[in-house]
């Protein structure tokens, strides 16, 4: 099972030493599958996502703030004596408010944090599955092309 894993990529890596005139190393090799892995990029796109929620929930316990305003214009107008006048009224308003005791709020912060640890560390992992799978296709090809000139 294994090794039906690693076959694509190791013929990729073959492909890749095969098709060009230099020699690729490992470090650009693991730097190419870690633009193509889908193993990879679906890790880190978790990780990306993990980190959004975190800032989410990291909003439940900042302060908020509210800004408002509005302009009025009345006009008057009276026959009897001629009389015409406008007003305008014109008003703003700012608010904030910061929640003393959520519970609730600080329990998904901290949860959000977790996950976001969590995620740290399944990317690691993912990172290190990848560097292993290109080290021993890599390896692997270096393997061949050694019999293949035996």
């Amino acid at each position: 099972m294994k090794r039906k894993r690693l076959l694509p990529l190791a013929a990729a890596v073959l492909l890749a030493l095969a098709g060009t005139a230099r020699a690729e190393g490992l470090l650009e090799l693991y730097e190419a599958a870690r633009a193509h892995d889908a193993a990879w990029q679906s890790a880190r796109a978790q990780y990306d996502a993990n980190v959004a929620r975190g800032e989410q929930a990291r909003a439940g316990i900042l302060p908020q703030a509210g800004l408002s305003a509005g302009v009025t214009r009345s006009a008057f107008e009276n026959n009897n004596p001629a009389v015409d006048r406008d007003f305008t009224t014109q008003q703003a308003s700012i608010s904030a408010s910061q929640p003393l005791y959520r519970p609730a709020n600080l329990a998904t912060y901290r949860q959000g944090q977790r996950q976001i640890e969590l995620a740290e560390f399944q990317l690691t992992a993912a990172s290190q599955d990848l560097m292993i799978r290109v080290s021993q296709a890599y390896f692997d090809v270096l393997a061949a092309q050694d019999t293949l000139a035996f």
